[in-house]
């Protein structure tokens, strides 16, 4: 870590208050519930996902949970877009694959267009999140406690 990264670092965390670095912790928890959901889907045999969707989908629920709290205000402190970004990509993405997986757990014939169109929307803007994160993560400035 260079010197002008970590002072970066040490005027980032010093003008956050301890109620943001508390809320921000959300965030933290909402991208590590998403990746252990991700590394559940990725363990997974094609097409035997369902053996292991109620585990996949605990996470993938935590992590909307999580991202929810963030408030608005933390995410535009650590980067102007970032709100834009990871409530529009992330969130939103984590509630259409949420609901496809819901609706093809709850169908007996199978998955249906609308449940299929759901979770391809959803996978594509989550990994739009993603890309934009981490060609970003270098700007994005929270603080972990």
């Amino acid at each position: 870590m260079t010197a002008l990264t970590l002072a970066a670092i040490v005027a980032c965390s010093s003008s956050w208050s301890s109620a943001e670095r508390q809320n921000a912790e959300h965030f933290f928890r909402a991208l590590e519930a998403a990746k252990k959901a991700t590394q559940l889907t990725n363990k997974a045999q094609p097409g035997v996902i369902q053996t292991g969707i109620e585990e996949i989908l605990l996470y993938q629920r935590l992590a909307l949970q999580e991202a929810r709290i963030v408030h608005d205000s933390v995410l535009d402190k650590a980067h102007p877009q970032l709100r834009l970004h990871f409530r529009g990509e992330f969130e939103k993405g984590l509630e259409l694959v949420i609901r496809s997986a819901e609706m093809g757990m709850a169908s007996k014939v199978g998955p249906t267009s609308e449940q299929m169109n759901l979770a391809i929307t959803g996978t594509t803007l989550i990994n739009e999140w993603v890309e934009w994160k981490n060609v970003h993560r270098l700007e994005i400035h929270i603080p972990e406690t």
